[in-house]
């Protein structure tokens, strides 16, 4: 699954260097992404450790679409470019029960799975996301 075009450009680092530090807005979006980053560094860690099944599926799929809000609408599938396998690594959970989870959420009627990737239809009104940091 292709997410769009990308353009890669490399540069010494103390080039980069004087350019952050001549541009006071480069700074300060530079901090906010390493802020949004430690922050969802924090919640991952949290969510391994608590939560079960069915929540942290939940919220890993509401982040995931947070994560890429820039480019897609709640209304719009959000792509799932990871096999079921990563996704139950990065959850810390075992590959038979991120598929009977995704099963039951779509039971549930909350998500639809798509050849690649879901619907999110109402994960965020369901329990399993209230009160807990996406």
């Amino acid at each position: 699954m292709l997410f769009g075009d990308v353009n890669v450009s490399r540069f010494p680092r103390e080039k980069l260097k004087r350019l952050i530090l001549s541009s006071p807005n480069l700074q300060r979006l530079l901090i906010e992404f390493a802020t949004r980053e430690m922050h969802t560094a924090q919640n991952q860690l949290s969510l391994l450790g608590n939560g079960s099944a069915e929540e942290k599926v939940a919220i890993f799929l509401v982040n995931w679409r947070n994560r890429l809000a820039r480019s897609a609408t709640n209304s719009q599938p959000v792509p799932l470019p990871m096999r079921r396998q990563d996704i139950a690594d990065f959850l810390g959970l075992k590959l038979e029960t991120v598929s009977r989870t995704l099963a039951k959420l779509e039971e549930k009627d909350v998500i639809r799975l798509l050849p690649k990737g879901v619907l999110l239809t109402g994960l965020e009104r369901a329990s399993l996301v209230t009160g807990r940091s996406c």
